[in-house]
C-alpha cells in the first residue's frame, strides 16, 4: 500500500545576504498520508491515516468534495456511496501549522446492473413482433434487479409511454418481470400519430433510488431499435 510522505515547507527571509528573497529551508514537521488515493465499491468503507514523525500532535479534518459518490467520518472512514470519482480534502495541523492534502477517490460499481428485454411481442397467443416492421398492440417484456432499480419507464419514438415500479423478484430469482403494452398506431387529439413510422428507437429506462439523501436519483437505460409500420 502506497503511503504519502509530506514535508512542509517553512519560508524564511535571507538576512544580510543581499537579497530579500525568500529562501525555501525543507525542514518542519513531517507526516505520512496513507493510501495516497482511494478506491471502493458502493457499500464498501476504507480508512486513511495521518501520522506524524517524532511523536508530535496532529490535528485533522476530513471532507469529500462529493457527498453523493462518497462520505467520510470525522476519523477518516471513506464510504463508497454513489459509483463516479470524487477528492477528499484533508486538513492536517502538525507542528503549528495548516496544510491541506488532497486524495482522489474512486467508486465503483461491485455488481452488474440488471435491466435487459425479455421480448416484445404482439398478439394471442404472444408472437415475437418483426423489429423490421412494428405495428399496432405490443407488449414489452422487461428483466430487472429490483435491488438497483425503484422504477422503470418505457419510452418510443423519444416519448414517455409509462413508468412502473419494480416488483419485488420471486425467491432465488435475480430479477423481477415488469410489463408494458404499447399501441405503436395510437394518435393524439388532433390526429397526428403519437409514434411516426420509420426507424425509432424503444429505450427502457431505469430509476435507482438516490444513494444518500440530497442526492438525485441515478438511472440506466437499453435501447432496442426498430422500425415502425403502422397503416
Amino acid at each position: 500500500m502506497m503511503r504519502r510522505v509530506v514535508t512542509s515547507l517553512v519560508l524564511l527571509t535571507a538576512i544580510g545576504c543581499g537579497s530579500d528573497e525568500p529562501v525555501v529551508v525543507t525542514k518542519g514537521p513531517s507526516f505520512t498520508v496513507d493510501p495516497t488515493s482511494v478506491r471502493v465499491g458502493i457499500g464498501q468503507t476504507q480508512r486513511v491515516t495521518v501520522h506524524g514523525f517524532g511523536g508530535e500532535s496532529i490535528a485533522l479534518a476530513f471532507r469529500s468534495a462529493d457527498s453523493c459518490v462518497a462520505q467520510v467520518t470525522t476519523d477518516g472512514v471513506v464510504l463508497g456511496v454513489g459509483a463516479g470519482i470524487t477528492t477528499l480534502n484533508i486538513d492536517v495541523v502538525h507542528g503549528g501549522q495548516r496544510i491541506p492534502v488532497t486524495l482522489p477517490v474512486t467508486v465503483a460499481e461491485l455488481a452488474v446492473l440488471r435491466l435487459t428485454i425479455q421480448s416484445i411481442t404482439t398478439g394471442s397467443p404472444p408472437t415475437a413482433v418483426d423489429l423490421a416492421a412494428v405495428r399496432g398492440l405490443v407488449t414489452v417484456t422487461a428483466n430487472v434487479d429490483p435491488t438497483t432499480f425503484a422504477t422503470v419507464e418505457l419510452r418510443l419514438a423519444g416519448r414517455s409511454v409509462e413508468t412502473r415500479p419494480v416488483p419485488q423478484a420471486a425467491p432465488d430469482a435475480p430479477v423481477a418481470p415488469v410489463v408494458f403494452t404499447v399501441n405503436t398506431a395510437a394518435r393524439d387529439a388532433a390526429g397526428a400519430p403519437l409514434y411516426p413510422n420509420g426507424p425509432q428507437q424503444l429505450q427502457l429506462v431505469g430509476t435507482r433510488s438516490p444513494p444518500a439523501p440530497g442526492c438525485a436519483p441515478r438511472t440506466g437505460s437499453i435501447v432496442q431499435a426498430l422500425t415502425l409500420a403502422n397503416p
